[in-house]
């Protein structure tokens, strides 16, 4: 009853606080002059507290674009949706922390209004309006010159308002391309679209009314285009500027660190990312199995966690492969840095910034034909590209280059050059630069 009266009551509220956002600008014009090279970026990729457990703060903080910005903004408007945030407690419904001089972190509660614990819809929608204002006022007192999102459906919405609210020009950093997840069966954020075609909609809407896309690969990009996004001014901006300097370093700089994980007298494969449906997580348990019938004293070695996790081990369990998998759970990039190097090649069933990071790295990758990955793993260069899904042929790949320590050395050195031929952050940054410079200077009423 009481989520039934939460759905009646949501609908209203939701249409009556979008004209409140869209009048704003007409009641508040605030400051039209943009002078200011500052960055407001919505994402929900991390919390303070997982940038901090995990090593991801140079992550965040690269969105400055090597210093191109004066100033970056960084907003987290969905505290307490993942797990690891639900036992943060802070006065108030937003949180200032300064990641940097120059960068300051906010973090929203997803819900944060009390008196409406038993309505989350409604505490949802209300909690988000008032940050979508608070932003708009840090937006316009700030002198923030751009606003950028990180997907085109939740953060590309928040980005667009906000566009609208304050007049300045926003634009988005794809990075997966939805169209081709959904084909091959997952959803993302099924639980708040319900379909796919609402999902659609709402990107084509997004990007057809972003000033700029940055995609991380081609493939990326051709689905940015194909749904509407500005063909004058979409590039490619590739992952290397999103990747941990400590993944750039030769192996003879890293420590070896396998003894922790007992992994120093074993063969081992490995995967990082999360465990869940849209990586195709579980299949790894299967090409463990068939590794084993091979090469029963090779590992697995899986870094990070998600839903699959606990099934994948039960999976394991009843493969009798239990010993052949070893689950490290999330690590800290020093720790996956300093793991790579000694692994026998990467295995990607579906990977994105992880896969450059292995490549960095100097190991062989096996890949999926899927998404983006024929970009990077070129067969006979960097690796092995097998069929989608063909679980049997990565664990041959695997078992192949096992077996031949001169190829895999051979594949591992040239990935490594492959890596920063594509993905050089110098590179990358300039690429940047050049679309920021030209949205700042139209900014700036100096259209070029």
């Amino acid at each position: 009853m009481v989520k039934l009266i939460d759905f009646i009551l949501a609908i209203p509220i939701g249409f009556l606080s979008l004209i409140m956002l869209f009048l704003y600008r007409i009641i508040s014009p605030g400051n039209k002059i943009v002078s200011n090279k500052k960055l407001f970026v919505i994402w929900t990729s991390h919390s303070y507290r997982s940038l901090k457990t995990f090593g991801h703060e140079e992550l965040a903080l690269q969105h400055d674009s090597g210093g191109w910005f004066d100033f970056v903004y960084t907003l987290y408007p969905v505290l307490g949706a993942h797990p690891i945030d639900k036992e943060i407690s802070f006065k108030g419904p937003i949180r200032f922390t300064y990641l940097s001089p120059k960068h300051l972190y906010i973090e929203a509660k997803l819900a944060s209004l009390p008196f409406l614990k038993y309505v989350n819809l409604c505490n949802t929608i209300l909690s988000q309006v008032f940050v979508l204002f608070s932003s708009a006022r840090i937006i316009r007192k700030e002198n923030v010159s751009i606003i950028r999102a990180n997907d085109p459906f939740i953060t590309g919405v928040y980005a667009y308002i906000l566009s609208r609210m304050t007049g300045r020009p926003f634009g988005l950093r794809v990075g997966a391309n939805y169209d081709l997840l959904f084909k091959s069966g997952t959803m993302i954020g099924k639980k708040i679209f319900k379909f796919y075609f609402i999902q659609k909609i709402i990107a084509r809407f997004v990007f057809s009314r972003a000033e700029f896309i940055m995609a991380a690969t081609q493939d990326y990009l051709n689905y940015a285009l194909n749904n509407g996004a500005p063909h004058n001014c979409s590039v490619v901006t590739r992952f290397g500027n999103f990747i941990d300097s400590v993944h750039l370093h030769p192996s003879s700089m890293k420590t070896d660190v396998r003894s922790l994980f007992a992994l120093e007298k074993r063969p081992f494969g490995i995967y990082v990312g999360r465990l869940t449906k849209v990586k195709h997580a579980d299949d790894l348990v299967l090409i463990a199995k068939e590794i084993k019938q091979l090469h029963p004293e090779a590992a697995l070695v899986l870094i990070g966690d998600g839903d699959l996790m606990e099934a994948m081990k039960e999976q394991a369990k009843n493969l009798n492969v239990s010993e052949n998998i070893f689950f490290l759970g999330k690590q800290k990039q020093e720790i996956i840095a300093s793991l790579l190097p000694y692994s026998v090649a990467y295995l990607a069933t579906h990977s994105g910034r992880s896969l450059v990071e292995a490549a960095f790295s100097g190991i062989p990758l096996i890949a999926y034909d899927f998404e983006w990955h024929s970009e990077i793993v070129k067969n006979g260069l960097t690796g092995e590209l097998v069929g989608y899904r063909n679980y049997r042929a990565m664990a041959v790949s695997f078992c192949r280059m096992l077996e031949n320590p001169d190829v895999q050395r051979k594949l591992g050195r040239q990935a490594r050059k492959l890596a920063f031929q594509l993905m050089d952050p110098e590179a990358v940054r300039a690429i940047e630069h050049d679309v920021y410079a030209k949205v700042f200077s139209d900014a700036c009423g100096n259209k070029t």
